[in-house]
């Protein structure tokens, strides 16, 4: 009686099980390299709400309408700027080269802060908005007293304000923002910041990538 395939197949490994070890070896280690080398680009899948539910149905084009009209926080990007030095020569022109090198950026759709901020004043008969950079060495105490930036763009201490970058609402999946809020981040730590002004950047899409 010949012997079956399986048999014949079980005689081979055990002869030379040597050669299949080593096979099993570099076919595996091929495998890690591979793998590793695909995720250091990203996850070749999107697990993320957004990749599952982002189509171009009905809800989904209402959706862009809605954030058309009416904006998107959660594509908002936010640098803090935080310390003593924020109200000095060097730490108005850190916020300044801050705000001037993110809104250079591709993908960026605005940038908002002190930078061109707009406050109501009364000047003559008429009230009328004057940028509050007009004056730099005043704009932090002047943007303190102000209502409607005080608590939104600079704390009531004047010690943290906040640069909010807005970022193209097509970058939905995380794939396509990370690349993007990393390479941002990149472009503000290569500036030079004063010793006593801390950096922190939040916000969802940085949560997200």
């Amino acid at each position: 009686m010949n012997p079956s395939w399986t048999e014949r197949f079980g005689e081979s490994l055990v002869q030379r099980r040597w050669v299949y070890l080593i096979f099993v070896l570099l076919f595996s280690a091929v495998s890690v390299f591979t793998v590793v080398k695909r995720l250091n680009h990203g996850l070749p899948v999107d697990f993320t709400p957004q990749a599952i539910v982002y189509d171009d149905g009905p809800e989904i084009r209402r959706l862009h309408e809605i954030e058309a009209t009416f904006g998107r926080e959660d594509n908002d990007l936010l640098f803090i700027l935080d310390g003593a030095g924020i109200d000095t020569v060097a730490g108005r022109d850190y916020l300044q080269a801050v705000h001037r090198s993110l809104e250079k950026q591709e993908r960026v759709i605005s940038v908002v802060s002190l930078i061109n901020a707009r406050v109501l004043v009364n000047e003559g008969f008429m009230p009328e908005l004057k940028s509050i950079w007009s004056e730099p060495q005043s704009a932090i105490q002047l943007a303190r007293q102000d209502k409607l930036l005080a608590g939104r763009l600079i704390s009531k201490d004047g010690l943290t304000t906040v640069v909010r970058v807005r970022l193209d609402p097509k970058l939905n999946k995380v794939a396509d923002l990370g690349p993007v809020v990393q390479g941002l981040g990149n472009e503000v730590r290569a500036l030079e910041r004063p010793d006593n002004l801390d950096l922190h950047i939040t916000g969802v899409p940085y949560v997200r990538q």
